[in-house]
């Protein structure tokens, strides 16, 4: 009982300082930006008008966000990491959260129809689809080891 009261204040302690370096954010839901197709002037590949993205905020899934897969990218450089929660209800308290992790890299996260509402601090959210994804499968093997 004592590591899972040190683990949840642990969690915590690194959420606080992720909402004070994330600029104090009130927490409230955001609309989320569409990207556009203008030229960049960084090293950034363009993105279709389509592409919806999400960054910090609560969202209600099926009215600001849609369940599925989603791209997450880590946006705090300061500490590399975010923090993704799906929740049960919109009180966003300790009993509603359904799943939620702390993020040091960027990776995927799946909303569930049965989700009602989704939090993101330091992070943000693109959605993308299976069908859209090309797998990377090598054709040829080298420097392998074999378990017989």
């Amino acid at each position: 009982m004592r590591h899972k009261v040190l683990t949840f204040l642990g969690a915590l302690a690194i959420i606080i300082i992720i909402s004070v370096i994330g600029g104090g954010k009130n927490g409230t839901s955001t609309t989320p930006q569409s990207s556009n197709n203008a030229p960049s002037t960084t090293s950034e590949k363009a993105v279709s008008p389509k592409t919806i993205k999400y960054s910090d905020g609560k969202y209600l899934v099926g009215k600001d966000i849609k369940s599925g897969l989603y791209k997450v990218t880590l946006k705090d450089t300061i500490m590399n990491m975010g923090y993704v929660e799906r929740a049960k209800d919109v009180n966003m308290e300790m009993e509603s959260i359904i799943a939620n992790i702390i993020l040091t890299g960027n990776g995927y996260v799946e909303i569930l129809s049965t989700d009602v509402a989704v939090k993101l601090q330091g992070v943000e959210f693109e959605p993308i689809t299976l069908a859209a994804l090309k797998p990377a499968i090598k054709k040829e093997a080298s420097d392998a080891m074999s378990l017989s």
